[in-house]
């Protein structure tokens, strides 16, 4: 243990001190602006060229091969990326806001890529439920790796879950996830973890020379946590920066696409302490349910969703509701009866029912997921049955901006099949707050978090350089895979 001790600070001590080659971060000077000029060996005249269309796409790329500054060779990056043999590489990141991807693009960075789209993730919007979901390995164990065993009466051992992968499949489908022993130092030192990500998988990248490689960076959470925007904005440039260089050097063999998980909320948040709430409301916080007011507490990660495992959910989710930093209360009717969800804010109650097609939001008190007026429209237009279902696509179309984006399909989701073991009552945390385990969120000074179901929290991105028709505007993150291979 004292040698990996070392080890580690070592790798740390060289992050400091050994930097790595990076692709130029900003082009030449261009007089066209359809046209970007890079020096990449040579330090007078430009020596590589980017093409764009008039979307500020690149489309085409250049090299000057007898160095005088025009260039020679001229390759259409379609043509190549159409080639069946050329090698497809995904970016797997964790935690970047849809409205920054989308503000990197517009400034002009990405270009190698088609516009930006809404990704929707799930409900909550963590890593492991996300990705899970993503490559069709679901149900998981938990929310998160500490989790109640419905059937064994237990906790797991959250951090011995964590460390197997055992709660994140997955990561067994990927190519390149960094060691597990620097999740802790990405806390501490999130540059350096993600640095040393991006090297990797850089190697990785041009290692593989074809076929299917996918690679996740889980630094860019790191980094978003602890240093909010301006820190998310350099990790996206340092992903563009990669792209570029890949591209560069193998000669526009490259089809990349990149995503993330979930949103982040880009909010500097404080520590809420669920235990102490219940405690102070009457319940007993224990391992174990065995009496009436019993309940287990889920603290784990720095999330803006708390899970609670309850006998009295209505009671629990009535007290939770008058503390401020709680914005919603979501569980299965009784605790027990999947067949119907209830959503609850601190002056509403609604229930959610699945039906053919879609979904019925019955409003029993206010409207707690103000969902009203897009159900009028929806109504309006046809898309909503005598009974009451509303059409899951349209509702999906009609939400992707919403508040609270395609809420009625990931609440529902949350509770079938998403998870073997749910937590009975969920709440979601307003940004500017967070919840976890408390000796972690000691050591920590939360700049951004994520979890909850509203849209900073929920909605990330999706982009990549191969052409589809059509081209989705948005999409849940378990439709990616009707878009890219993804095993």
């Amino acid at each position: 243990m004292r040698r990996l001790g070392v080890s580690i600070l070592i790798a740390i001590l060289l992050a400091f001190f050994v930097g790595c080659a990076r692709f130029p971060s900003q082009p030449a000077a261009s007089v066209d602006k359809q046209v970007r000029q890079w020096k990449v060996k040579s330090k007078n005249l430009p020596d590589y060229f980017e093409y764009l269309d008039k979307e500020g796409k690149i489309v085409s790329i250049g090299y000057d091969e007898n160095k005088d500054g025009r260039a020679d060779v001229r390759i259409d990056l379609l043509s190549v990326c159409s080639d069946p043999k050329c090698p497809k590489y995904v970016i797997l990141l964790d935690g970047i806001p849809y409205k920054l991807a989308e503000r990197y693009y517009n400034s002009g960075g990405f270009r190698l890529f088609y516009r930006p789209a809404k990704l929707i993730s799930v409900f909550p919007s963590f890593t492991d439920l996300a990705y899970s979901e993503l490559f069709g390995v679901t149900p998981i164990r938990g929310f998160e790796a500490l989790y109640y065993d419905i059937k064994k009466k237990k906790l797991s051992d959250g951090d011995a879950v964590y460390l197997s992968q055992k709660n994140a499949p997955w990561q067994k489908l990927i190519d390149y996830r960094a060691s597990m022993l620097l999740d802790p130092i990405g806390y501490v030192n999130p540059n350096f973890v993600f640095n040393h990500e991006m090297e990797q998988i850089e190697s990785l990248f041009k290692k593989k020379r074809e076929g299917l490689v996918i690679a996740y960076s889980v630094g860019t959470a790191n980094v978003g946590t602890r240093y909010g925007e301006k820190g998310l904005m350099r990790c996206l440039m340092r992903v563009d920066n990669l792209c570029e260089k890949l591209i560069y050097e193998k000669r526009g063999r490259a089809q990349i696409t990149i995503l993330a998980d979930h949103g982040h909320n880009l909010t500097p948040a404080r520590y809420f302490d669920i235990s102490s709430e219940l405690k102070k409301a009457g319940f007993r916080v224990v391992r174990t349910l065995k009496k009436k007011k019993d309940v287990v507490c889920i603290e784990f990660g720095l999330v803006t969703c708390g899970e609670l495992y309850t006998n009295c959910p209505d009671d629990v989710a009535s007290a939770m509701l008058k503390c401020k930093q709680v914005n919603l209360a979501v569980y299965p009717k009784g605790g027990s009866d999947y067949s119907a969800i209830i959503v609850r804010n601190a002056n509403g109650k609604a229930v959610i029912r699945k039906g053919k097609g879609g979904y019925v939001y019955k409003m029993i008190k206010g409207d707690p997921l103000e969902l009203k007026g897009i159900i009028a429209k929806l109504k309006k237009a046809g898309k909503v049955s005598k009974e009451g279902v509303i059409d899951d696509e349209a509702f999906f179309k009609a939400s992707v901006d919403h508040k609270y984006p395609d809420a009625l399909a990931r609440i529902w989701r949350c509770y079938h099949g998403l998870v073997e073991n749910p937590a009975n009552l969920l709440l979601t945390i307003k940004d500017g707050w967070f919840t976890g385990k408390r000796s972690f969120a000691k050591m920590i000074n939360v700049a951004s978090t994520h979890g909850s179901l509203n849209w900073k929290n929920s909605v990330t991105f999706f982009m990549t350089m191969k052409k589809l028709n059509p081209r989705p505007n948005a999409l849940r993150i378990k439709d990616v895979r009707n878009y890219i291979k993804l095993r």
